[in-house]
């Protein structure tokens, strides 16, 4: 009877311990659990937009949690190209291609935006920019070139003037930049010309 109880006592410790083993096992590393999650982010990506919106933030707090957990940001990166490094790729194109038709599409409409001169001095342009399109252009900025009579460029200014709804008109001034030309430096600014930016 005594021996009976003490293979039951056994037994109950042989489960326990593969129990043990089982969570132990279970258990998966952070620093793993952190690249197989940047990967199925790369994976599951679909559009240029969402690797903007949605797997560049992703990659960039999963980086940031990596270093948290002692992996610098060269050892991570080189881990999640290893582990996905076609995915990744493929997210790349996506995402190049979404910002060269982005810019291409803003290019255009700052084609539409007609811009007026009414005052040019040594100090300063000033005027008016008008979106003459039907779709709302952001981060509009003005760049003034300043030339003297002979024609040559004697420097630049620009002047940020944010969005513009569709018709909209606004003033600007633009002065001169203040480290553009030394102060003693004698010029006469015969021309503004004026040209449409963003993201100066």
């Amino acid at each position: 009877m005594r021996r009976r109880n003490r293979g039951r006592w056994k037994i109950a410790e042989l489960a326990v311990i593969v129990g043990l083993l089982a969570s132990a096992c279970s258990r998966e590393d952070p620093l793993e659990a952190l690249i197989e999650e940047a990967c199925t982010a790369a994976e599951e990506t679909r559009t240029g937009k969402e690797v903007n919106e949605v797997l560049f933030p992703r990659l960039f707090e999963a980086t940031e949690r990596a270093s948290e957990l002692g992996m610098n940001e060269e050892s991570f990166s080189r881990a999640v190209e290893a582990r996905c490094g076609e995915a990744l790729r493929e997210a790349g194109e996506l995402g190049r291609a979404y910002e060269e038709a982005r810019e291409a599409e803003h290019s255009a409409l700052l084609d539409q935006l007609r811009i007026d001169v009414d005052g040019c001095t040594d100090k300063r342009a000033m005027g008016t920019v008008i979106n003459t399109s039907d779709q709302a252009i952001p981060d509009v900025a003005v760049i003034v070139l300043l030339f003297d009579a002979d024609g040559i460029q004697l420097t630049s200014s620009v002047v940020e003037v944010g969005d513009l709804a569709p018709g909209e008109s606004r003033s600007w001034v633009a002065p001169r930049s203040p480290d553009s030309l030394p102060e003693d430096f004698e010029y006469s600014v015969e021309r503004c010309e004026p040209v449409a930016g963003g993201d100066y």
